[in-house]
């Protein structure tokens, strides 16, 4: 869950890392 994108919503115990 680090500042990137929404797409936290989707991996919310793995932290996104895209954008």
């Amino acid at each position: 869950n680090a500042h990137n994108f929404p797409l936290d919503l989707a991996a919310v115990e793995a932290p996104s890392t895209i954008g």
